[in-house]
């Protein structure tokens, strides 16, 4: 609620996770109640702060928009290759409540889900949405909370407890407010480490990412290139070598294609779901590159522009 996915992202420079890809999505901006009915990022509306009771007894408004979203999301990492069984869904506040109930009602059972400073959303209706009752559970909470009350994450732990879920692990921190604390990460990182063992991720086959290079910055992006000569496929031998690099902005993905030597582009296929990108050259050259993205796309809503002065592609294609 008013934050964004982008503060989250020094869990994936701490956390001792290399082999580990890593998506900090954005709530989209809505009118929120306790915020007066003005915009803000949020999963889903909030009446009043802090919290009270009745936020857990009903469904907010969004809420069945906001779990779409979530499934919407962990379909399409399935597509890039990152099964349910190996996927670890997390959140703070509301994000957190969010995490619990998507995660738990989600088709497939996923590896864990983190909840930090969070609540039960419908707690009375947990056993009807939770499909999978032995999700591994990790429940934050600091007990100097003024805006969720450390009570509502004791309340969590007991509605998800009465609806089946056995692997629930609540941590309260006494210290700590709305907020996280070095302790709380440092046992989040045991969590995501138990998890998600580096061994299972190869045996899963989950793909590692790229360690960073001097050529691109360690958000980008590498990939592998290839030229397809009629039935025979070899690897680029030409004065064209496609590369590939990819920026990370605020809300967008702006991948950009070197396409040194080619002067026109007579097709061009784009398949972010799957990270294939097809480019067909004047001559008939055929150009297939395998992407490895940063962050959950949109595909829908990508753009491409071909540049004959800079022999380059672009590709602008914003986050989920």
């Amino acid at each position: 609620l008013g934050d964004s996915g982008g503060g989250w992202t020094s869990l994936r420079r701490d956390a001792p996770l290399e082999w580990a890809r890593w998506s900090f999505p954005d709530a989209p901006e809505q009118a929120v109640s306790c915020n007066g009915g003005n915009h803000m990022p949020s999963w889903f509306d909030i009446e009043e702060l802090p919290l009270g009771e009745r936020e857990t007894v009903g469904a907010p408004r969004g809420i069945v928009a906001a779990v779409s979203a979530v499934h919407a999301m962990l379909r399409q990492s399935e597509s890039l290759g990152f099964p349910a069984h190996r996927t670890i869904l997390g959140g703070f506040s509301q994000g957190a409540a969010l995490a619990l109930l998507a995660g738990l009602s989600y088709e497939k059972p996923l590896a864990g889900i983190i909840a930090l400073s969070g609540w039960a959303i419908q707690s009375g209706e947990m056993p009807k949405a939770v499909l999978h009752r032995d999700v591994p559970l990790f429940l934050g909470h600091g007990e100097g909370d003024t805006t969720v009350p450390c009570s509502l994450g004791r309340a969590a732990e007991l509605a998800l407890k009465e609806a089946g879920c056995n692997k629930v692990y609540l941590h309260t921190y006494a210290s700590m407010g709305h907020s996280a604390c070095p302790q709380e990460l440092r046992d989040v990182h045991r969590f995501l480490e138990a998890q998600l063992p580096e061994k299972l991720s190869r045996a899963a086959g989950v793909p590692r990412p790229p360690p960073p290079t001097s050529e691109a910055p360690p958000l980008g992006a590498a990939a592998r290139s290839r030229v397809v000569v009629g039935k025979r496929e070899e690897v680029a031998k030409k004065a064209v070598r496609p590369s590939c690099k990819v920026v990370e902005e605020d809300d967008q993905l702006r991948i950009t294609v070197v396409l040194t030597g080619v002067l026109d582009l007579v097709e061009i296929q784009v398949d972010l779901a799957s990270q294939q990108l097809k480019l067909k050259a004047a001559g008939n050259d055929l150009y297939e590159l395998e992407l490895q993205l940063p962050h959950l796309v949109n595909p829908e809503l990508a753009s491409t522009k071909f540049s004959r002065r800079r022999q380059e592609l672009d590709i602008i294609a914003p986050k989920c």
